[in-house]
């Protein structure tokens, strides 16, 4: 990808169409090289984030060749997150199914599904540090101990993040009456709480 000097100052003024059309293809290129095949599909949001972050950034890039180096780990840090995101809610679903009735409705069983989703895509909208308490206490099953020395905070540190990540996911969920919703969240808590 050639970032060339009137671009680049489009760029910092804020036009990102013509340089959204002339980075695009080589970024596009990239991600694909970068995602297994299986997650191709995102290829193209992996490019349109990594370009508006790049946008939401614009001022601090100091030459051409800095906004292509920050374009480029945008690729690859949002490519790595697709897949490891998708591995962290495989495991957690795969986990879940070992609880569900044998003898559940097919019904049933998707209104789980629904409610799961609901939760990982609210749990996907926290910031990173409450998407990490999540991953590490409920996915991983770390105890307050271990996750305090995982991510660097005190004990108590810890409890205080977990406690907000709670707090949260009940404003996200608030005013939608589905039970599961209801149910998940008393799951969640309980096995946070531990």
């Amino acid at each position: 990808m050639d970032i060339d000097s009137a671009s680049y100052n489009r760029f910092k003024k804020g036009d990102v169409d013509a340089f959204f059309r002339k980075a695009y293809p080589s970024l596009l290129s990239i991600a694909v090289k970068l995602l297994p095949e299986e997650y191709l599909y995102m290829a193209e949001d992996v490019v349109q984030n990594s370009i508006f972050s790049a946008y939401r950034n614009r001022e601090g890039f100091e030459s051409p060749a800095n906004l292509k180096a920050y374009l480029y780990s945008c690729v690859h840090n949002e490519a790595a997150s697709v897949v490891r995101k998708d591995v962290s809610r495989s495991r957690y679903l795969a986990s879940q199914q070992r609880h569900l009735p044998v003898d559940m409705s097919m019904e049933g069983k998707m209104m789980i599904q629904e409610t799961m989703d609901m939760l990982y895509d609210a749990i996907d909208e926290l910031p990173e540090e409450y998407r990490q308490v999540f991953e590490l206490s409920y996915v991983q099953g770390l105890s307050n101990a271990e996750m305090a020395a995982a991510i660097g905070l005190s004990l108590s540190g810890t409890k205080k993040r977990k406690a907000r990540f709670l707090e949260m996911m009940r404003d996200k969920l608030s005013g939608n009456d589905s039970l599961y919703v209801c149910l998940m969240l008393m799951e969640l808590s309980r096995k946070m709480m531990c």
